[in-house]
């Protein structure tokens, strides 16, 4: 939602075309400054009540975002220390499983997959090939050869020249 936000708003005239840093991205310090020039022009509130607003809306996404990258990160960590704490208590009958079930047969299952799905490509293409080629049936094939000798000896025939029996 702030991406789409910051994209919406850092066009040609948005608010937020000059809150752009060095990195080419939308900076908190400078929508906070600017928020500061704001506030402090009081002549000018009503003018400036839209920038104020997509201002403040910007603020509450990113915060929204940085609570949400937190979690994200603490939830990670605590996932990784359960999941190391789990590792020590592995039997060799579960670490089996865990390498040949979960791990090898996932890739060889995948590796069939793949190959099932390559050589049906193939089979496919070759198909289509074969149906191009012969499209047209023997009979159809015959017919135009016939039409095509009719036509030969016939203007064979209008030059003067005989062709035997075909």
């Amino acid at each position: 939602e702030l991406e789409a936000f910051v994209g919406e708003h850092t066009v040609d005239e948005g608010h937020l075309v000059d809150m752009i840093g060095d990195r080419g991205k939308v900076t908190k310090t400078k929508v906070n400054g600017r928020l500061k020039v704001l506030a402090a022009d009081d002549d000018e509130e009503e003018e400036n009540y839209d920038e104020i607003q997509t201002l403040e809306r910007y603020l509450v996404l990113f915060n929204a975002q940085a609570t949400a990258s937190k979690q994200v990160n603490e939830a990670q960590a605590d996932l990784d220390r359960n999941v190391l704490a789990r590792y020590g208590t592995l039997e060799v009958d579960e670490i089996k499983t865990l390498v040949v079930e979960d791990k090898w047969l996932a890739d060889i299952r995948a590796g069939l997959e793949n190959e099932a799905r390559r050589l049906t490509q193939r089979l496919t293409a070759r198909v289509q090939q074969l149906e191009e080629r012969y499209s047209e049936s023997l009979p159809d094939l015959e017919r135009k050869v016939a039409n095509s000798g009719w036509k030969v000896r016939t203007q064979l025939g209008n030059l003067g020249m005989a062709l035997g029996a075909v």
